[in-house]
């Protein structure tokens, strides 16, 4: 447990009856409000979340994260967030109270758009989003593949 808990900075116990609602009811998301104009600082605060093996993946993560960084502060966020806690390595763009743009920086994750209550619906799986949360109403999932910036920036404008 201890170096489950070393390796990925947090760890619990369930007993084996808990229930998933058991499960979410303990889950506490953290996101940090980064101060505008640091982006290099703001940078490096959402790679501290990462613990890469090779100095080459350490120059990918910092590139995908200077990458996506600039793409949402082009969607004129209010803020850009970073997870804390359980949500370390996720980064988004608050654009409205109900309109926030997130992701994992890790390879092969795509963008969530989440609508409504963003605090509430962020601190579920994305298999909880995915298989209970309806497409299109409470969030849109953008893979990045073809012109995914164009994507997200149509979604955030059907939901203007």
């Amino acid at each position: 447990m201890n170096l489950l808990q070393e390796t990925v900075g947090a760890a619990n116990v369930f007993p084996i009856s808990a229930t998933a609602q058991d499960y979410l009811g303990s889950i506490h998301v953290h996101w940090e409000i980064l101060p505008p104009g640091e982006r290099e600082n703001n940078i490096q605060l959402i790679l501290s979340g990462f613990r890469p093996k090779t100095p080459e993946e350490r120059a990918e993560l910092e590139q995908r994260a200077r990458e996506r960084y600039d793409f949402f502060e082009t969607l004129r966020p209010r803020h850009i967030i970073r997870g804390k806690g359980g949500l370390d390595g996720y980064m988004g763009a608050l654009i409205r109270d109900d309109v926030v743009v997130f992701e994992h920086l890790t390879p092969g994750n795509g963008i969530y758009i989440l609508f409504s209550d963003w605090a509430t619906q962020s601190q579920r799986t994305k298999l909880d989003i995915l298989t209970h949360a309806e497409e299109g109403k409470e969030y849109i999932r953008i893979t990045h593949t073809g012109d995914w910036q164009l994507r997200v920036r149509n979604a955030i404008a059907t939901k203007a």
